[in-house]
């Protein structure tokens, strides 16, 4: 059975850094990205959407931005993303993390890289928003989702 955890640090000033680890079929990998929880907190209501769009619009992401306006991402560390797999009502979520070598100065160092697909339902991901904004609020201290259908 496969299952994505997220946890918080919260900075107290509207930051803070968002810890992801997954495990699907004995493949796992974690991580984390920094990011505006206002925004955030916006991003994961699009999660309990029905039905979703194949445009993966559900989706969470972060890491290096560049120091621009609108700030655009420059190397991506973090992804989550939802999204329909059949006609049947079949939803997944898409989970990559990725990091470069700690202490690293060359931006052409190669980053290490775990993704995978944790397939779920419906009702299972708009659990996972709902306690996805509980977590940005304080109320819960971790979120887990679970492989399978209900």
């Amino acid at each position: 059975m496969g299952y994505l955890k997220l946890r918080l640090e919260d900075e107290g000033d509207g930051s803070g850094e968002l810890f992801v680890q997954f495990e699907q079929n004995g493949f796992s990998g974690h991580g984390s990205a920094w990011f505006n929880l206002k925004l955030l907190g916006e991003k994961a209501m699009e999660f309990k959407k029905y039905p979703l769009q194949n445009d993966r619009s559900a989706y969470i992401s972060g890491g290096f931005w560049e120091e621009s306006y609108p700030a655009k991402l420059k190397e991506e560390l973090l992804h989550i993303s939802a999204y329909p797999i059949n006609q049947r009502g079949g939803v997944a979520i898409y989970v990559k993390v990725a990091n470069r070598p700690f202490g690293s100065e060359r931006e052409s160092e190669p980053l290490s890289i775990a993704a995978a697909e944790i397939v779920t339902s419906y009702p299972r991901l708009e659990v996972f928003s709902n306690d996805l904004k509980n977590l940005l609020d304080g109320i819960l201290d971790e979120v887990v989702l679970s492989t399978g259908r209900e």
